[in-house]
C-alpha cells in the first residue's frame, strides 16, 4: 500500500488539503490530460495543486525535463499510479475544483473534496462526496465533518454505505475497501478514512 502525506495551502484559517503519492511507480504510470485531450507523461512526485492560483503544476518526464502548469479550467484529469484527480465545475459557475475520483462505472462516478478549518490549536475537516451522472451532473451528495458534533457516527456510516452500495453495486474491489473502513469510531480506522486513501476503482464494463 502506498503512503500518503498531506500538503496544505493556507488561506487565513482555512486549509485545503489533498493527497500526493509517495511514489513507487514508474513515470509511465503517471500522466496529465488537458481539456483538449493532450496527454503528458509526468514525474509523479512533481504533481502539485495550487489552490490559491487555481492551477496544477508538474514536471514532464519525456524528452527534456521542464515544468508546466495548467489552470484548473484547462486541466481535465491526472493519473498518479492508482489514484486519479479530475477537475469539475459542478455548479456551472466557471469555478473549477480538483477532486479525487474514488470509483467510476459506466453511468456513475464518485468524487470527493475535503478541507480543514483551523481555530486555535484545533481544527475540523469537512468531507464532501458527490455521485455524478455520466454527464458529470450531480446525482447525489454527502457532507460530514471530523470531529463531528452534529451527526452520530452510525448515521455517517449508514449514509455513506447506502450511497456507495446503491450506486456502485457491482464495484467489488471498491465495496471491499469501503467494508474495511466501515467500522465504529472506537479506533483509528473509521469510514472517513476512505477519503484519506482515495484509491481509484475502475468499475466500467465493456459493452
Amino acid at each position: 500500500m502506498n503512503n500518503f502525506f498531506f500538503k496544505f495551502k493556507n488561506t487565513n484559517n482555512l486549509c485545503f488539503f489533498f493527497f500526493l503519492i509517495c511514489l513507487t511507480a514508474n513515470a509511465q504510470d503517471s500522466y496529465v490530460v488537458d481539456k483538449e485531450g493532450n496527454k503528458t507523461t509526468i514525474i509523479p512526485k512533481s504533481f502539485d495543486l495550487n489552490i490559491e492560483k487555481n492551477k496544477v503544476t508538474f514536471k514532464t518526464s519525456s524528452g527534456q525535463l521542464f515544468s508546466k502548469s495548467l489552470a484548473f479550467k484547462d486541466f481535465d484529469y491526472a493519473v498518479l499510479e492508482d489514484y486519479r484527480f479530475q477537475s469539475f465545475d459542478l455548479w456551472n459557475t466557471e469555478e473549477y475544483k480538483v477532486y479525487s475520483v474514488l470509483a467510476e462505472s459506466n453511468t456513475k462516478k464518485l468524487i470527493s473534496y475535503s478541507y480543514t478549518y483551523y481555530y486555535g490549536n484545533s481544527g475540523t475537516t469537512y468531507f464532501n462526496a458527490y455521485v455524478l451522472n455520466s454527464d458529470n451532473s450531480v446525482y447525489q451528495s454527502f457532507n460530514c465533518s471530523r470531529p463531528n458534533i452534529i451527526q452520530d457516527d452510525t448515521i455517517i456510516r449508514d449514509g455513506l454505505r447506502a450511497m456507495i452500495t446503491e450506486n456502485f453495486p457491482d464495484c467489488t474491489d471498491f465495496l471491499e475497501q469501503f467494508k474495511y473502513y466501515d467500522k465504529p469510531r472506537e479506533g483509528l480506522t473509521n469510514v472517513l478514512n476512505l477519503f484519506e486513501d482515495p484509491t481509484y476503482h475502475d468499475c466500467k464494463t465493456s459493452k
